[in-house]
């Protein structure tokens, strides 16, 4: 049984071959902003530096996992047994997790940003952004390394790659890692949306104090829009994985997919605005 569904008709096919074709075309979209960033921009805000350090998690989060995707998609099989299984999860995860943190800081970055403009304080340095980013990515990084710990349901077994967040646990050890998770992407959540909601209601109740409104209230409306359908498109996707796991059926490299697809396109939108 494999452990990506193999399409059953010409429009299944077209929707991999499509899925695959954007992810090869996302990686392509992000070098672009993290060269301009990296190479053409000789002064650089707080957001660009965030803005970096999501394109390089996007292009890991199409890279890594892409070749074992492919591979088992063609043999119509999971190839590369228990260890690749535990690598595939691991970046699956990952990528996940930290685009989430990363666009969580965002949020938190444009409060700050008009906080400082309002009471005219000097901004934080970009070093310490960096500083966090780097923490953030090493934090993710070990939350994604719990299963490895025996912290969540094995992931290999009889050809299959279940996700680590819908194969069935045996007992309550293996359901601290989707505990932690679950823990990890409410409290994202209600960070990001109380720092857009703080961030709105200042810039236009003290739309006097600010340089620049129009532009500042633009940008802060963008970055509540992206984070608000970031994570409407995670619901119905966890809500298919519950379902696919109690039925034991395959990996769902699909869902995760879609995760990653609907957050990177929006997050576009952000990089464009900010002028990359």
């Amino acid at each position: 049984m494999p452990h990506i569904q193999r399409p059953s008709s010409v429009d299944d096919r077209s929707v991999a071959i499509a899925t695959f074709t954007i992810e090869a075309s996302l990686v392509l979209l992000n070098i672009l902003p993290l060269l301009t960033v990296l190479v053409v921009k000789k002064e650089r805000r707080s957001t660009d530096e965030l803005i970096a350090a999501l394109s390089v998690n996007d292009i890991l989060g199409v890279l890594l996992p892409l070749p074992a995707r492919l591979t088992s998609f063609i043999r119509k099989e999971w190839k590369g047994g228990r260890i690749a299984c535990q690598l595939y999860q691991l970046t699956v995860h990952w990528t996940q997790l930290n685009g989430m943190c990363l666009l969580t800081l965002i949020c938190i970055d444009r409060f700050l940003s008009v906080r400082y403009s309002i009471e005219r304080k000097t901004p934080y340095s970009n070093g310490k952004i960096r500083i966090i980013a780097i923490l953030i990515s090493f934090t993710t990084l070990f939350v994604s390394c719990l299963p490895l710990m025996g912290l969540a349901p094995i992931a290999f077994k009889s050809k299959l790659c279940r996700s680590w967040l819908i194969a069935e646990a045996s007992d309550n050890v293996q359901r601290v890692f989707y505990a932690v998770f679950i823990a990890v992407a409410s409290s994202n959540l209600l960070v990001a949306f109380a720092c857009n909601a703080k961030t709105v209601k200042d810039v236009y109740s003290m739309k006097d104090s600010l340089t620049d409104q129009r532009q500042v209230a633009e940008f802060s409306l963008l970055i509540a829009v992206v984070t608000i359908v970031f994570y409407l498109a995670w619901f119905p996707v966890l809500k298919l994985a519950n379902r696919e796991g109690a039925q034991n059926e395959y990996c769902s490299t699909s869902l995760s997919t879609s995760v990653k697809l609907r957050g990177k396109i929006k997050r576009k939108c952000l990089q464009c605005v900010t002028g990359i």
